[in-house]
């Protein structure tokens, strides 16, 4: 079923009083914070490709999870480095969101941000979010509470799987992609296991040739091998085609807890 999203409209009050315009209680789309949101997110809600690539992550989870009869909901998102990416709790209807920068937090605690995500959320439940002003690099008693999370979103953020891994629950997922290494970290570190990765030309994730991601090419070679402890830090061979998985800048791939 198609899903369509729309922008709540701009409504101005005016008012006489002593000659003179009111000015206008802020709606949702003339929020400062949500404008930060768009204008860091290429407009976000529909307008963020991030939306659709969290909504295939989630129905692909959730059939994955169906197939193999596991019982996490796929739905607790833990998002350290999120910056202002509000796009997640789009999506997922419990986001802890993380970030060291205490400037991004006014977005999601304002009144108006909560409404635009009640307005376009794609999820019947209640949305839930919260903001962690917090290095990653130091274990929080508060994060241990909220946890287990069924899914790790590290997106563009720096090293941030193995110092968060210890809150993913037993077979969560890791949403991550390669911009800081990340994901070739979270390859060779035996924690997590490859399922799928985002192909551009379909728009959707798959889990074809999944032995022909994270290669690294062999100095003066046209040879490939796996990526490795030994070899992580080498530009790579970026999979079966340009753009699959273990790029720099390649799109996310999945893994799974392989604990």
């Amino acid at each position: 079923m198609a899903i369509s999203f729309s922008l709540p409209l701009v409504t101005v009050t005016v008012c006489l009083l002593s000659m003179s315009k009111r000015k206008a209680t802020p709606t949702p789309s003339s929020s400062k914070q949500l404008n930060l949101y768009r204008k860091n997110y290429k407009g976000g809600g529909a307008k963020d490709a991030h939306l659709l690539v969290f909504r295939q992550m989630l129905e692909w989870a959730s059939k994955s999870k169906i197939e193999e009869a596991e019982t996490t909901s796929n739905r607790r998102v833990f998002y350290p480095g999120c910056h202002r990416h509000l796009t997640a709790s789009l999506v997922f209807p419990d986001v802890t969101f993380m970030d060291y920068d205490s400037k991004v937090e006014p977005l999601y605690t304002e009144a108006a941000v909560k409404e635009y995500v009640d307005t376009n959320k794609i999820y019947a439940e209640d949305a839930h979010y919260r903001f962690i002003c917090h290095n990653v690099d130091q274990t929080m008693e508060r994060l241990l509470e909220l946890g287990p999370f069924d899914l790790l979103i590290s997106l563009s953020a720096g090293l941030l799987v193995q110092p968060c891994t210890p809150y993913v629950a037993r077979h969560g997922y890791l949403l991550v992609n390669d911009s800081h290494s990340d994901a070739r970290a979270a390859f060779v570190s035996g924690d997590w296991e490859l399922k799928a990765y985002w192909d551009e030309e379909t728009k959707s994730f798959s889990d074809l040739k999944l032995d022909q991601c994270f290669q690294v090419k062999k100095p003066k070679s046209t040879e490939t091998v796996p990526i490795s402890l030994v070899n992580r830090h080498r530009a790579n061979q970026l999979g079966p085609s340009q753009g699959k998985c273990g790029g720099r800048h390649s799109a996310q791939p999945i893994l799974q807890d392989a604990l």
